[in-house]
C-alpha cells in the first residue's frame, strides 16, 4: 500500500475563531499604517509648502530691495542729470547774457530789440561755424565801426567772418574784430558805404593778396591813413595791388603807403606845375596823359615805362625827381619796373573762386560740425535756464533777514537753509522754480500756502526779480523800501506816544 506525504490539518471551531481574530487585528494594524502614511505625506507637503513660502518671501523681499535700490539709484541719476543740465543751462545763460549785453550797449538797443538781433547773430555764427564769443565780438566791432545793426547782425557779419575764415584756412591767422576794424577804416578812407557788398569787395581782394604777396592786415591801416589822397586817383583794387607790390619789394608798410600817396598827389597836380610839365615833356608825355583822369594807374605806369626807356640811365633819376620829389623816386621806380607784378596783383583780386573755395573748406568737416553742435547744445540748454538759482538764494536771504538772535534765530536760519535745500532738490527733480519755491516754503502741505507763507513766497519771487533789475530801478526800489520803513517806524512811535490822561484827571473820573 503506497504511502503519501500529504498532511491534513483539521481546525476546530476554536481555531477558526482565533484565526479570524488575528486577521481582524492585522487589518486594523494595516489601517493604522495607512493613516500614518497619510499623515507623513501631509507633513512633508506642509514642510515643503512652508519652505517654498519662506523661499518665495525671501525672493520677494530680495526683489523688493533690488527694486527699491534700482528706484533710488534711478532717482539719484535723474537728480544728477537734472542738476547737471541746470548747471549747463545757467552757464550758457550767463555767457549768453554777457555777450548780448555788450552788443546791446554798443548798438543802443532796447531789451525788446535785443532778442531778434541775437537770433540773427546766432544764425550767422552757426552757418559760419564760429563760437558765440567770436560772432558777438565781430558784430560788436561792426557796430562800433559804424555799420548798422541790420548789417552788423546779418550780411556784413557773414562777410567779415567769411574773410576771417578764408584767411585762417590759408595759414594767415586773423582776428575777426581786428579785421573788421581795419576794413572799416579802409572803407571810410575811400568814402565807401559800410555794407556787406563793399566788405566782400575788400575782403576778397585782401584774401587773394594775402595768399600771393606779403600784404598784411597792417597794410589796410597804413593805406587808410592816405585814403583821402589815394581815392582821388586809384581804385580800391589799384591801391591794394600797388601796396602789395611795394611791400613785397621789402618796403615797410607805412613807407610804402606814404610813397604811394605822394605819387598820386604829384600826378594829380601835373597841370599847374611847370617843372613837372617840363620833365614830363622829356619823357614825351603831357600832364593829361598821367593825371589819372580817364586813364588807369596801370596805363600811367606803362606810359612812364615807355618814356623812361628813351632816356639814358643817368638822366632818369633827375627827371623822376623833378616830377615826384626825392621820397617817391625809388618806390615809383619799383612800380614801373615791376608793373607786370602790379598787373598780376590786380588780376588776382578779380579771381573769387579761391576765396569761395577757402570759405567752403574752412566751414566744413568735423571741426566745423563740432562747433555747430556745441552751439546747438548751448542753445538747447538755454530753454532750461531760469531764475532758480536766484530764487534759491533769495529763500535763504529772506530767512536770514527775518531771523532773530540767540537760539531761536539760529533755528530760523537753519530752517531757511533747509528750505533752500528742499528747493534745490525739487528743481533737480524737474519742478518749475515757482512750484519748487512753494514746496520749499510749505513742504508738509505739498506746497499749499497759508496767508503768511504766501507773503513770504511773494517776497522771495519779487525780490529775486528785483535783484536782476537795472540800477535805476534798484535805486527807486530802495528809496521806496526806505520810505516804507520810515513810515512804519513813525507809526510805531505814534502808537507808543498817544496822550494818556493825567493822574489828576483819572482821580476826578474816579
Amino acid at each position: 500500500m503506497p504511502t503519501s506525504n500529504k498532511v491534513e490539518i483539521t481546525f476546530t471551531s476554536d481555531d477558526r475563531d482565533l484565526i479570524k481574530s488575528l486577521q481582524k487585528q492585522n487589518d486594523q494594524y494595516e489601517k493604522q499604517l495607512a493613516k500614518l502614511d497619510k499623515l507623513n505625506d501631509k507633513s512633508k507637503k506642509a514642510t515643503k509648502s512652508q519652505k517654498d513660502g519662506f523661499n518665495a518671501a525671501s525672493i520677494a523681499i530680495k526683489g523688493s530691495t533690488l527694486a527699491t535700490g534700482a528706484l533710488l539709484a534711478g532717482l539719484a541719476k535723474v537728480i544728477s542729470l537734472n542738476a547737471e543740465m541746470a548747471t549747463s543751462a545757467r552757464v550758457a545763460a550767463d555767457e549768453y547774457e554777457r555777450l548780448g549785453k555788450t552788443f546791446q550797449v554798443q548798438a543802443s538797443l532796447k531789451d525788446l530789440q535785443l532778442k531778434p538781433a541775437q537770433k540773427r547773430i546766432d544764425t550767422v555764427a552757426n552757418a559760419m561755424a564760429v563760437t558765440p564769443d567770436v560772432a558777438y565780438a565781430t558784430a560788436t566791432q561792426l557796430v562800433s565801426s559804424g555799420f548798422s545793426v541790420h548789417e552788423a547782425t546779418g550780411p556784413s557779419l557773414q562777410s567779415s567772418l567769411s574773410t576771417m575764415k578764408a584767411n585762417n584756412a590759408s595759414g594767415n591767422s586773423t582776428d575777426s574784430a581786428e579785421l573788421v576794424k581795419s576794413m572799416a577804416k579802409f572803407l571810410s578812407a575811400n568814402s565807401l558805404d559800410k555794407t556787406s557788398a563793399n566788405l566782400d569787395r575788400v575782403g576778397r581782394s585782401v584774401f587773394s593778396l594775402f595768399q600771393s604777396t606779403d600784404l598784411q592786415l597792417a597794410d589796410l591801416s597804413a593805406l587808410s591813413k592816405k585814403g583821402g589822397v589815394l581815392a582821388n586817383g586809384l581804385t580800391v583794387e589799384d591801391q591794394l595791388a600797388a601796396q602789395s607790390t611795394l611791400v613785397s619789394a621789402s618796403l615797410p608798410s607805412d613807407n610804402a603807403s606814404e610813397a604811394l600817396g605822394q605819387i598820386v598827389l604829384r600826378l594829380g597836380a601835373t597841370k599847374g606845375d611847370k617843372t613837372v610839365a617840363t620833365n614830363l615833356a622829356k619823357l614825351g608825355l603831357k600832364p593829361d596823359d598821367v593825371d589819372l583822369v580817364g586813364e588807369s594807374f596801370s596805363t600811367v605806369l606803362d606810359r612812364f615805362s615807355g618814356g623812361l626807356s628813351g632816356l639814358q640811365e643817368k638822366d632818369r633819376a633827375s627827371v623822376l625827381r623833378g616830377i615826384f620829389g626825392d621820397s617817391a623816386i625809388s618806390p615809383f621806380g619799383i612800380l614801373v619796373e615791376q608793373r607786370a607784378q602790379f598787373n598780376r596783383n590786380l588780376a588776382q583780386q578779380a579771381n573769387t573762386e579761391g576765396y569761395t573755395r577757402a570759405v567752403d573748406v574752412a566751414t566744413s568737416g568735423r571741426g566745423s560740425a563740432k562747433i555747430r553742435q556745441e552751439q546747438e547744445l548751448q542753445q538747447a540748454n538755454l530753454r532750461f535756464a531760469n531764475d532758480g538759482d536766484l530764487i534759491g538764494q533769495q529763500i535763504e536771504i529772506e530767512g536770514v533777514k527775518n531771523s532773530g538772535f540767540g537760539v531761536r534765530g539760529a533755528g530760523q536760519r537753519f530752517a531757511s537753509r533747509g528750505q533752500r535745500l528742499i528747493f534745490g532738490t525739487a528743481m533737480n527733480l524737474g519742478f518749475e522754480p515757482s512750484t519748487a519755491a512753494k514746496l520749499a516754503i510749505s513742504p508738509w502741505d505739498a506746497g499749499r500756502l497759508n496767508l503768511n507763507e504766501k507773503l513770504l513766497y511773494q517776497n522771495v519771487v519779487g525780490n529775486a526779480r528785483q535783484a536782476a533789475a537795472p540800477a535805476s530801478d534798484q535805486l527807486l526800489e530802495r528809496m521806496v523800501q526806505a520810505q516804507e520803513e520810515t513810515n512804519r517806524k513813525l507809526e510805531n512811535i505814534s502808537g507808543n506816544t498817544k496822550p494818556r490822561p493825567s493822574r489828576q484827571i483819572k482821580r476826578n473820573e474816579d
